[in-house]
């Protein structure tokens, strides 16, 4: 088996263990959430980006309480949701934490996310800062 075989025999491993068709996650975390992302991007296929897209839509609505700890996560996995699909609960969920984002290292990943796809200065300086 070539090396390229067993890289993609992984990705196809990988990608089973997390389909949210065959193995639901009742509360994804954001790390799944940009896994379900990044499988999306590969497969095209659409469970990937719905499930993701509910994932956000409970965290903009409030059905998904999100700890402090983890609004960075969230809301870097929001703006790579967003990217993908401009429309839908990305942006909501992501609008809903990013009064929460603390100034930390932590949340400069997700204000120069939140910066490059709005374009907004504020969370520029706040990563700068």
């Amino acid at each position: 088996m070539s090396r390229t075989q067993e890289l993609q025999a992984a990705f196809r491993r990988a990608a089973a263990a997390i389909d949210p068709a065959t193995s639901p996650q009742t509360a994804p975390d954001p790390r799944l959430v940009r896994a379900w992302l990044t499988v999306q991007s590969v497969r095209t296929q659409p469970r990937w980006l719905a499930a993701a897209e509910q994932a956000g839509q409970d965290v903009a609505s409030g059905r998904r309480a999100v700890p402090d700890a983890d609004v960075a996560e969230w809301v870097l996995a929001c703006c790579a949701g967003w990217v993908q699909r401009a429309s839908g609960p990305f942006r909501a969920a992501a609008d809903v934490l990013l009064p929460r984002l603390g100034d930390s290292v932590q949340a400069v990943p997700a204000l120069l996310a939140w910066w490059r796809i709005t374009g907004k200065r504020a969370p520029l300086e706040r990563a700068l800062g």
